[in-house]
Order: C-alpha cells, then sequence, then structure tokens
C-alpha cells in the first residue's frame, strides 16, 4: 500500500509544470550560469512564449542581484527571455556581456542603448521590433547575429563600431535606415542591408575588403563611394540599387555573379546603371556580373590585359566598351569581351 501510494505522489509531481528559472527576484525571472553569476531569462515553462509573461512598459535590469543570502552579478540576457513581451523600454547595465538569440524578438522596443561591456548580441536579439527608433552600439561589441535587427522599420539611422569586424546577412534587413555609418575596423559586410528601401547614404571605412550581396534592393541608393581597401564584390551586392554610375576602386580582382547585375528591378524596369568602370587589378568577371540587360550604355576598364570573362552578349546589349590605348586587338580576340 505505502508503495502504492508513493507512486501515486511521483505521477503527481512529475505532472506538476516545472519553472523554467531558477529563482524570481522583484519582477525579473534569472537562471545560474555558475556559483557568482547568473542570466535574465523567461518566465513560466513554456520557452518563448514565455517571454509575453513580462508585461510591463519598462524593465531595469540591475548589475547585480541578491538570492537567499548570495549576489550574483548579471552578465547576460538569456535565448528568448522577452520575446514578444510588449516592453518598450529596457535599461540593460554595465556588466551584460551577451544578449541571447531572439532575447527581445518581437517586443514592444521604442529605444536601445547597449553598455560598454556587451560583447555579442545572438541572432535575432532584436528582430522584428518594428517600433525601434533609437539604436546605440557600444565600442567594444564584437559579433552580431544573423537577423539581429531584422525589420527594424522605424529606425532611420544607425553607427557600427569599428570593432566588430563582419556585419552578418540580415542584420539590418528590411529595415527603415536612411544613413548608416561604419566605423573603421569593419573588414566585411554580407547581405547586411538587403531590403533597405530607404538606405540613401552609407560611409564606407578604409578597413572594408569585402562586400557580398549587401546592398541588394535598396533602391534609394544613387551613390557610394568604394574604400580603396575593398577586394571583393560578391553575388548581388548592386543588385536592383538606384545608381546610375559606379567606378571600383583599384584591387579588385574578381567579380562574381550579378554583382553589378539587376540594377533597380527585374527583367522589364528601367535599371539605372548605366557606366561602369572597372579597375586595371581586375582579373576575372563573370559572364553575368553586369547582368543589366539594355540598361548599361558604357563599359570602361582600365585593365591591359583583358580580364577571364564569362559572356556577356546575353546580358549586357548596345553598351560602348572602352579599353586602354592599344589593346582594342586583345580585347576583341578574348573569349566574352568579343561579343560585347
Amino acid at each position: 500500500m505505502k508503495k502504492f501510494l508513493l507512486s501515486i505522489g511521483a505521477m503527481l509531481l512529475c505532472g506538476t509544470p516545472m519553472a523554467a528559472y531558477d529563482f524570481m527576484e522583484g519582477s525579473l525571472a534569472y537562471n545560474k550560469l555558475t556559483d557568482t553569476t547568473v542570466e535574465v531569462t523567461f518566465k513560466g515553462d513554456k520557452g518563448y512564449r514565455s517571454g509575453k509573461d513580462y508585461t510591463d512598459a519598462a524593465y531595469v535590469i540591475p548589475a547585480t542581484v541578491t538570492h537567499d543570502g548570495v549576489t550574483y552579478s548579471v552578465t547576460q540576457i538569456g535565448e528568448g527571455a522577452f520575446y514578444g513581451s510588449s516592453l518598450q523600454s529596457v535599461t540593460i547595465p554595465e556588466g551584460i556581456i551577451s544578449i541571447g538569440k531572439d532575447a527581445f524578438s518581437e517586443s514592444g522596443l521604442t529605444a536601445v542603448k547597449l553598455p560598454s561591456t556587451v560583447k555579442e548580441i545572438k541572432q535575432g536579439g532584436f528582430h522584428m521590433c518594428y517600433d525601434m527608433a533609437s539604436l546605440e552600439l557600444n565600442e567594444g561589441l564584437e559579433t552580431l547575429g544573423w537577423d539581429v535587427f531584422n525589420n527594424a522599420r522605424a529606425l532611420e539611422t544607425v553607427t557600427i563600431p569599428g570593432t566588430i569586424k563582419t556585419i552578418p546577412s540580415n542584420a539590418f534587413g528590411y529595415s527603415g535606415l536612411k544613413t548608416v555609418i561604419v566605423n573603421p575596423g569593419v573588414e566585411s559586410i554580407k547581405q547586411a542591408f538587403q531590403n533597405c528601401k530607404s538606405l540613401s547614404s552609407i560611409s564606407l571605412p578604409e578597413t572594408l575588403m569585402e562586400l557580398d550581396g549587401t546592398f541588394e534592393e535598396c533602391t534609394a541608393l544613387k551613390e557610394i563611394k568604394l574604400p580603396a581597401s575593398l577586394r571583393t564584390i560578391g553575388w548581388f551586392t548592386f543588385a536592383s540599387t538606384g545608381i546610375a554610375e559606379l567606378s571600383l576602386n583599384e584591387g579588385i580582382e574578381t567579380l562574381d555573379m550579378q554583382s553589378l547585375g539587376m540594377m533597380n528591378g527585374d527583367w522589364n524596369a528601367d535599371y539605372t546603371l548605366k557606366k561602369v568602370t572597372l579597375p586595371s587589378s581586375l582579373k576575372s568577371i563573370d559572364g553575368m556580373a553586369l547582368n543589366n540587360r539594355r540598361g548599361l550604355t558604357h563599359v570602361i576598364v582600365r585593365a591591359t590585359v583583358p580580364p577571364t570573362a564569362g559572356t556577356f552578349a546575353d546580358y549586357v546589349y548596345n553598351a560602348t566598351l572602352c579599353v586602354p590605348a592599344g589593346t582594342a586587338d586583345a580585347y576583341n580576340a578574348a573569349a566574352g569581351w568579343k561579343n560585347l
């Protein structure tokens, strides 16, 4: 009989929902990371859905928290902590090192200021924060996750600190950005600003070496100054922008498929790119790099030796090819170029 009662008790215990946090203090839930550190986490036992349990408009995250006589340093905001919550304001203290995946995703935040101690924001940390109109990123921030500020529709300006070496794909995609300043130190920008249709001004540093799909569908971008440090332009980097004339810097050796192509739209659109200047350092160019159909009118090539090229004839119509004096015969004989 005792064994039977014990089994029933065990079943009831197993059927009781367990809290997803180690302790509560004030209005916030915490998980212990070590004997001396904790992270802020979501309430309840429903995973990300529990982020919605934070219903206040504003939260102040403390630098330290005391529980059962032990004082802990708060060093992280955990995965999905405030996911989908209605908070509009959060104070993040010095001492926070990491902001977890989807920590504030789909929340009502209107402004974010990071303390100097933050080193990383993981994937989707502030994804779909539609109302976020102000963002201050700290010098010392090293890593941004994919999709981190995607769909920040109210955000119009941002400065990227130079301690970030790579700005990842979709970091600011579909946002309301108009002006971007990228500080010296950044070396690579992936497809970070895809579909930022209001982006009209961007400052790029002399440390930048790679653009890879960076400005696809940035239709308001009419001009850009490329740094001399740039070496690689990847797929779709300037596809469907509003740029009419583009001069590529010396040092660039390769242009990938459609890196300059499909400017400003689909096959039937008015292509904005009319004139492109290719540097003497260029060694190879994909046949679809200038996939511009009838829009392109002038291709100026400074290389005295024709770069290895695909066949342009199917993708560039009626453009005038301008080459260095004395090299016309070489270009007329070179694969790809002879059909232009």
